[in-house]
């Protein structure tokens, strides 16, 4: 769980410092959807309901979710996901009324994302995995 939030710690501190993209977006790939689902502590199919700004918190972002079936994690009916947008790497984007897979960690119990987790393989993989993992 913190190796994943250390990475994201380093590359925006890349960005602070004016690394080059290429260098501050530097993570090794998830070799595979097992691999990947344990990078995070949250995964869950959502269908976005919205995204916005959070206030008092500059650069940072809000996306909720209706959650259609949780492949990791307590399930709930509804997610609230974090992003801090204003690095190199980009961010994940999500467009309301999408239906994605969200790969999330806890951190000060907020789950948060970022394009290290966005996902790599097909939706059918990660449920493999999944289920396999239980």
């Amino acid at each position: 769980m913190r190796r994943g939030w250390i990475v994201l710690a380093t590359s925006l501190a890349l960005w602070a410092t004016g690394a080059g993209g290429a260098l501050a977006c530097r993570f090794a790939p998830p070799k595979n959807p097992a691999e990947h689902l344990a990078r995070a502590d949250v995964a869950f199919v959502g269908r976005v309901i919205g995204t916005r700004p959070l206030p008092g918190r500059e650069g940072w972002i809000e996306t909720r979710f209706n959650v259609v079936r949780t492949l990791k994690g307590r399930p709930a009916k509804v997610r609230v996901v974090q992003q801090y947008t204003p690095t190199t790497c980009d961010y994940v984007r999500y467009r309301p009324g999408q239906t994605t897979l969200v790969l999330a960690m806890v951190n000060e119990g907020r789950l948060g994302t970022s394009t290290m987790l966005a996902p790599h393989f097909p939706l059918i993989e990660y449920e493999k995995a999944a289920r396999r993992s239980r």
